[in-house]
């Protein structure tokens, strides 16, 4: 079934067009197209705008009616136990060792787990009582190779690499997932300022 749409005519005026009207109009701009044929005028009636016509047809070009409209971008993020989640917000940790490679470029929300590395937190100075289960920051991906330039980077793993560390004022809770996952821009906004939503192009 097609929804109804809406039509932005060229002097700035909206025109709700649904399926019905979008047909009308197209019998109506055949009729003008056979009387041009022939050399016979337009009718007035007939002059609608092609666009109405188009309405009809899937990918037109068109805006979608504000009940139908798109609520809204993503921002990826990642889930990283603790003490590696905090030291990476702080900006002390520049690269996220994994056993895979990512295409991903841009903001990276980082997700702290609910598990932890007990044994890790004193050696690098982070509390045992640190956020768990919960989006406690945000870093920029600028790079994933196996060639070691950072301390960080482990042999033998794809690393990560990061900058622009953000620690959030505030925790998100959330439960976190495997590989990369999509958070709502809705979620996140208001401590992300402008860094937040995904571009399409960019893949996993």
């Amino acid at each position: 079934m097609l929804s109804r749409v809406v039509i932005r005519q060229s002097d700035g005026r909206i025109q709700n067009i649904g399926p019905a009207d979008g047909e009308a109009a197209t019998q109506r701009l055949e009729v003008e197209r056979k009387d041009r044929l022939r050399g016979l005028p337009v009718s007035p009636r007939a002059r609608v705008p092609a666009e109405a016509a188009a309405a009809t047809l899937p990918h037109a070009g068109t805006e979608l009616a504000p009940d139908r409209a798109d609520p809204g971008g993503t921002v990826r993020a990642i889930t990283i136990h603790q003490p590696w989640a905090e030291l990476i917000v702080r900006g002390e940790k520049d690269v996220e060792n994994r056993s895979w490679r990512t295409k991903h470029r841009g903001p990276l929300l980082i997700h702290a787990g609910a598990r932890a590395d007990r044994d890790s937190f004193a050696r690098h100075g982070v509390p045992e009582d640190a956020d768990r289960s919960a989006i406690i920051g945000v870093v920029e991906v600028v790079d994933c190779k196996q060639e070691r330039t950072s301390s960080w980077h482990e042999e033998g793993s794809w690393g990560w690499y990061l900058t622009r560390a953000k620690r959030f004022r505030k925790p998100i809770p959330m439960k976190g997932r495997r590989g990369l996952f999509e958070v709502p821009d809705r979620k996140v906004a208001a401590q992300l300022g402008g860094r937040g939503r995904k571009r399409r192009a960019r893949s996993r």
